[in-house]
């Protein structure tokens, strides 16, 4: 069996032999995120480095790190501390280039990895990327203090509805022209949202991506992050369509806890994505205690992960240390 089908497999609970694993990180800097399309520097230093990172480790999972496009096509002038300036800047039109390099950059990573890997494509919930602009600014990444702001807006359904539109026309293409086998979707909660308020203006977004994606491909794994100071309702994200759930066990929700909360389905995770975590320091021993901890106390179909994205600079050869351990079980 390949890689890429005992992967997708796993995903979906049916996984065969002892256990699968996928780790990721970044391969530009935060002030990178926002400079694509139109950088082909970027795009080879991202195309390039996902190659490299295959050939050194070989996880049977590629998540592609979409390096550059986290700002939607006219929203660089947006800014969300300023609700009136979404109004009228939400269009994308699918021929944009935004679109086509990254249905480019899926597509070569996709026929790099052959078989030999399921490659999963980042994408980002509708609120995230409008949430994103801010990083043309200097924004950090996940600076929340707009959020209550941005969603009294009058017209705020309404420019979500355009992002939305916008979102899932490129997991189609994605999934179809970029030839990847499932999407990484990363939702989170924000400061200062309340439930009502989130379930009101934010999850009907997701839910039609996460619908448009089982619709042409399934095997999609929610990634539930926990770099937030918002509270996440992982009542709410069990009820998602989603094969697989990854999130920081740390955040409050045990390994066990969430195999009940979202029914029995896949869990991926385990590991401290930090430089303080066994993977990072290289701490074969501890690398091992926990890998076997986290395989008997699954309680069904778990694929090895992290919290989130590893530090850059960790050594390769901590992960491939993970992978030896895996395969000689």
């Amino acid at each position: 069996m390949s890689g890429k089908s005992r992967f997708i497999d796993y995903v979906n609970g049916s996984g065969s032999g002892r256990a699968a694993a996928g780790f990721w990180f970044h391969f530009a800097g935060p002030d990178e995120y926002a400079a694509a399309p139109g950088n082909p520097g970027l795009f080879r230093k991202t195309l390039e480095g996902h190659k490299r990172y295959f050939e050194s480790v070989g996880f049977e999972i590629m998540k592609i790190m979409s390096e550059g496009y986290f700002v939607l096509p006219g929203h660089r002038n947006v800014d969300v501390n300023v609700p009136d300036t979404i109004t009228g800047a939400v269009r994308s039109s699918p021929d944009d280039p935004w679109f086509a390099e990254q249905i480019g950059l899926s597509r070569e990573i996709s026929r790099f990895v052959g078989d030999g890997a399921a490659v999963y494509y980042t994408i980002f919930s509708p609120f995230a990327y409008l949430s994103f602009s801010g990083l043309c600014r200097g924004e950090h990444i996940y600076s929340d203090s707009f959020a209550p702001g941005l969603l009294a807006h009058p017209s705020i359904t309404d420019v979500l509805d355009t992002i939305t539109r916008g979102v899932s026309a490129l997991v189609e293409r994605i999934l179809t022209d970029g030839e990847a086998d499932g999407i990484f979707f990363a939702v989170r909660a924000y400061e200062g949202v309340s439930a009502e308020d989130y379930r009101r203006f934010i999850e009907p977004g997701e839910r039609e991506v996460l619908r448009r994606a089982a619709e042409i491909r399934g095997n999609t794994i929610l990634h539930i992050c926990g770099d937030t100071r918002g509270e996440n309702d992982f009542q709410l994200y069990a009820s998602y369509e989603a094969s697989a759930y990854n999130w920081a066990f740390g955040q409050g929700l045990s390994l066990s806890e969430g195999r009940r909360v979202f029914g029995g389905r896949t869990i991926m995770g385990g590991f401290d994505s930090t430089r303080s975590g066994e993977l990072y320091r290289g701490d074969r021993e501890a690398v091992e205690r926990r890998a076997g901890e986290l395989l008997d106390g699954a309680g069904g179909s778990l694929i090895l992960g992290a919290d989130c994205a590893l530090p850059p600079d960790i050594n390769c050869a901590h992960l491939r240390m993970l992978r030896d351990f895996i395969s000689s079980g």
